[in-house]
């Protein structure tokens, strides 16, 4: 037997259009819905955990107006398949903004996934659109709940107001502590849609403890999935289990 004392995590940013195609074709089980199908059968296959980061506004379409009929069914997956902050919308950064802006934002967004999946499918370990949030925004949003985030890849560029020995750490570690906000950060390791030779850069990242994998909604082709199904059997005997942030974070002392 395999000993998984590694974790992964995979996340889908700007989320908003499954709950669209729920709310148009009025399916009787969310799994009828094609994302949620594809994540389902990789959960059942290889017990994948998936957190969906939404916007509360993106292409003319309202998080605030989306069903809220399968709250139930939500609920009752949200072992491993969750949602969270992304934005409220595209345009905004949260680098730019007040920290009153970034609170409401916050509880607007987490308040209307909560009518659509219910608190238990909340994850409040999030991916902030374009890793933009200064200090005084993120000390707000963890007032609202927030818990944690997810950086990116290149620690030379800026994220979330992090200093040098900080984005040290996320390199080397693949995790820092900021007292500042009184929030873990993770690096992020793998976007999708972006590698060019999977089996290179898996082989690549598959030593670290913690892997963070990510793609976006509007990026989820089949040649996208294909990669996530490559992932998951190549995690099956890297001696990682998945898992969400928040789950490692509680494993992590200050």
């Amino acid at each position: 037997m395999i000993k998984r004392s590694k974790t992964v995590h995979l996340s889908v940013d700007d989320t908003i259009w499954i709950f669209e195609n729920l709310g148009h074709f009025k399916y009787q089980s969310i799994f009828e819905q094609p994302v949620l199908s594809f994540f389902l059968r990789m959960h059942k296959l290889y017990g994948i955990t998936v957190s969906f980061y939404c916007f509360g506004e993106f292409q003319g379409l309202f998080l605030n107006q989306m069903t809220t009929d399968y709250k139930e069914q939500f609920t009752a997956n949200s072992s491993w398949m969750r949602f969270g902050f992304h934005a409220a919308d595209d345009k905004v950064r949260y680098d730019r903004e007040s920290s009153q802006k970034a609170a409401h934002d916050y509880a607007n967004v987490i308040h209307s996934l909560g009518k659509i999946v219910g608190e238990e499918a909340i994850d409040h370990f999030v991916r902030i659109h374009c890793y933009a949030a200064n200090i005084a925004a993120l000390r707000a949003m963890r007032e609202q709940g927030l818990k944690g985030c997810l950086c990116g890849m290149d620690q030379a560029l800026e994220t979330y107001d992090l200093g040098c020995m900080q984005k040290a750490l996320l390199s080397r570690r693949g995790s820092c502590y900021d007292k500042r906000t009184e929030m873990r950060f993770l690096r992020t390791d793998l976007r999708m849609e972006k590698i060019s030779s999977l089996e290179e850069e898996v082989e690549m990242i598959v030593p670290r403890k913690h892997l963070e994998i990510f793609t976006h909604e509007w990026a989820l082709d089949e040649i996208c999935q294909d990669k996530i199904l490559y992932v998951c059997k190549k995690m099956m005997y890297s001696g990682h289990r998945w898992n969400f942030p928040m789950e490692y974070n509680k494993t992590r002392s200050t």
